[in-house]
Formats: structure tokens, sequence, C-alpha cells
């Protein structure tokens, strides 16, 4: 086998990455018989840890943000984790938003332990074994959330506690807006998220508390991606080049969508479906043998790829990839619809803009052509002096001798 990547056989290409892949399905199966393995119920909050690696302990004593104790060994990493866990879960879900906190309590209520939620994968039961007070493991066959026994009551607490409740219904309306603001612009820096997030909420953004909630959050269910450039939403494949884009537009304002609507762009699995989208749906379930589920997978596909700056031309070899036609006309419909779709999907790099949109906005913007024909002047009669004659202006010389001289 040669050793440069690029010298690599298709074949020897294959083998590498069926190795890679099997390295990382070695990797997330181990994790899976880690997080899952038996466990009893009730426990105590010490009998839970003793079962964590002293790496585990770790992943929560950085998530408590505990300082002076990374030294420890694990015996005494322990000790500390015991003593400090039960006075930092106020703290904690005082960052969380509604949906944890709901899981939360009703782990309490069913007296600690609750099945595991479909929702839950690998990354968000990870997140929660890291609190130090939500455990997780197969108990009696089934897969279980589950809090040490001495913590269900303070936990039930929270219920009636103002400032957490409080806090944790701005954090969801935060994280909801974050979302639907990306959706809508594709990548925003801080200062803009800051700056568009107050536009919508009543109380002015805490900017620290803000970025500590969308922070922790997105360790739980990666709703974003974070880099130079700034926050964007997941389907953005080239945050660069929608910033480039933006900042072309520096006089343009981002598009005025109403709270709700961002609000409701906010909510999981969230896709606009316009009247474009409704219509080239409904084109293709009447003109293909295809059931509308299927054909929504497929326009939500090409939206995405719209989104990503994709072509005309890329987009009608997508569908030409996935159709036949039977004659010029059903290529022509299927152009029409493209086209519309097009010209009335809201772009990351229109700031929200639909080009249809951004079109009227730009024509506003032109100033009109005169209604009326300018006004002319009459020129003035020319009066002609005779070189020999007496200058016009009163000097007594001849006008050759004076000013026509």
């Amino acid at each position: 086998m040669t050793n440069k990547l690029g010298e690599l056989s298709e074949q020897e290409m294959d083998e590498v990455l069926e190795r890679l892949t099997g390295m990382r399905k070695s990797q997330l199966e181990k994790l899976a018989k880690r997080l899952w393995s038996d466990m009893e119920v009730p426990f105590t909050l010490e009998e839970g840890l003793r079962s964590y690696t002293k790496s585990e302990l770790d992943d929560i004593r950085k998530y408590l943000r505990l300082t002076g104790v990374s030294s420890l060994k694990k015996a005494d990493l322990l000790d500390v984790l015991r003593e400090a866990i039960p006075n930092k879960i106020e703290e904690i879900c005082e960052k969380w938003d509604d949906e944890r906190l709901s899981w939360l309590l009703k782990i309490a209520d069913n007296g600690g332990k609750i099945t595991v939620p479909s929702s839950i994968g690998l990354g968000q039961a990870r997140y929660l074994r890291a609190t130090g007070f939500v455990f997780t493991g197969t108990y009696q066959g089934k897969k279980i959330l589950a809090v040490p026994s001495k913590l269900v009551d303070p936990i039930k607490a929270l219920k009636n506690n103002f400032t957490v409740r409080s806090k944790v219904k701005r954090n969801t309306e935060w994280l909801t807006l974050l979302r639907g603001l990306l959706y809508y612009y594709g990548t925003l820096n801080g200062t803009q998220l800051i700056k568009l997030t107050n536009s919508y909420t009543s109380e002015p953004v805490d900017v620290m508390a803000y970025f500590q909630v969308i922070d922790d959050a997105n360790a739980f269910m990666e709703d974003y991606q974070y880099d130079r450039y700034g926050f964007s939403d997941q389907g953005v494949e080239n945050p660069d080049s929608v910033v480039a884009e933006h900042r072309m537009r520096k006089d343009l304002s981002f598009y005025p969508f109403s709270k709700q609507q961002v609000l409701t762009a906010g909510q999981p699995g969230f896709i606009e479906r316009n009247k474009s989208y409704v219509q080239l749906v409904k084109y293709l379930t009447d003109s293909f043998e295809i059931d509308k589920e299927e054909v929504d997978e497929i326009v939500d596909e090409c939206v995405f790829e719209i989104q990503n700056d994709a072509t005309f031309n890329d987009v009608f070899q997508y569908f030409s990839n996935l159709f036949e036609f039977e004659d010029i006309n059903e290529v022509q419909a299927l152009m029409d619809h493209v086209t519309n779709l097009m010209n009335n999907t809201r772009l990351w790099v229109l700031k929200g803009y639909t080009p249809t949109e951004l079109a009227e906005q730009e024509r506003k913007h032109l100033q009109p052509l005169p209604t009326k024909p300018y006004k002319t002047h009459e020129p003035k009669e020319v009066v002609k002096v005779g070189r020999n004659e007496p200058c016009r202006c009163g000097s007594g010389k001849k006008y050759k001798k004076c000013c026509g001289g």
C-alpha cells in the first residue's frame, strides 16, 4: 500500500474507509454498553457515582465547574462530588429549557426512574450522566433514566421554585428564537443574535446568561454549528459564503419576521412549506406514481439544496435523476415549478428574503422616471452690433475698438 492518501487505489480506499467505519461502530457500541449497563433502583448517590470511571467523574467535575480538584484521585473526587451535586441541582436547572426540566420532574414524580424517551440518544444520555444527578442504565430489561432516592424530593421541589421556573421559561424562548433565527438567516454572529433576540423579547437579554444557556443546550442536542463565522443552522454547508453575502448586502436589513414566525420556525423538524412548495408536491404526486410522504422528503431535500446555493441546473438535474419524463411538456412543467420554488424560497444569503421579495424591495428604491417633460428655456434674442457702431457699453468708442476688439 502506498503512503500518500491521494495515491490509494479504489480498493485500498474502500479498505481504509471500512476500517474507519468499523472503528467508529466499535466505539459507539462500547459507549452504548457503558451507558446502558445493568443497574439497580433505588440507589444512593454514592452507589451511582462508584459505578463510574475516573474519566466519567472528571466529566461531572467539569460540567459542575468545580475548581481545585482536578488532580484528586478517584476516591477523593467521588467524596467531593457526593457533597457538591445536591447543592448544584438548582443552579444547573436554571440553565435548562422546559424539555429537560420536564424529563427530570417526570423521573422524580415516577419514584426516581422513567423509561428512556425515544428522543434520547447516546449523546443526550452522555450529557445527562455528566450532570452527576441523572443516571442511565438498564433495569428489568428496559433502558431507564434515574436519580438517586434522596434527590427525588429536592427535584420535586423545583416545581414550585419560581426562580428556576421563570429562568427555564426564558431559556426555552431564547433557544426557540435561536433555532428560528438560524433557520431563516443561516449564519449570525453573536452581536447579531443578541440584537435580533432583543427585538423579540420584553426584557433585555442578559448576554452572559444567554451564551451559557445556548452553549449548554447545544452540548445536549447539537442544534447549531459554531465556528469563526458565528452560529449557523445545522443545514448550512458553507457559513463563510453566507456571511460574505450578508456583508455584500450590509444596507439591507434582515427580513422582518414576526415573533410567531420565528418561534414556529424554531420548533424541531420545522420546514416552511409555502405555496410554491405545495404546488410542486401536488405536481409530482399527480404526475408520477409516488406517495406524498416520499415527495415531501424529495422536495425538502430540494429546498435544502436551494438554501445551499444550488443553481437551477443543479436542482433540475436532481429531479431528472429521480423521475423519467414522457415528453417535453412534462419537462417544461417541472421547469416552471422549480423556477417558482427557487424564486419563492427564503434564502440565507438574502437575509431571509425570497428572490421575489428582494427584487420587489430593490424596485422600491429605484428613482422613478419623470412623468412630465422637462421645461426648457427659450433662447434670448441676440442683438448684433456693427463693428463701426458706437459700443453699447456707453464708452463712446466704436464697438471694434472697445468690447468687440
